[in-house]
């Protein structure tokens, strides 16, 4: 009787884990969780790397474009100038502009 009492806390004993061995499952459990956080923060840093990149040369592309329209609408006022110009010589006759002859 007394070594089946014995038998039996041996085996209640073993079927416990020790904290030993719980604290370094713990650990390694912990190694792999902040390694892993640590590989997301990375590729996140990348990633907004990359973002602030394209802003940066999409706002080059974005005022590169408003300088061209502005070129574009400079060009065209001025053809609509010429135009008005040459309808008002129409308006009021060829012969009312002087000619020179050299």
């Amino acid at each position: 009787m007394a070594m089946q009492a014995n038998n039996e806390l041996n085996t209640h004993d073993a079927a416990k884990p020790d904290n030993a061995v719980v604290a370094t499952e713990n650990t390694k459990e912990a190694s792999l969780t902040v390694h892993r956080v640590s590989a997301h923060r990375s590729r996140l840093s990348q990633i907004v790397k990359e973002l602030e990149s394209e802003k940066f040369e999409l706002t080059a592309r974005l005022e590169q474009l408003r300088k061209q329209a502005d070129a574009v609408d400079q060009g065209f006022n001025q053809q609509i100038e010429d135009v008005e110009a040459t309808l008002r010589l129409y308006e009021h006759g060829l012969n009312s502009v002087p000619v020179r002859m050299d």
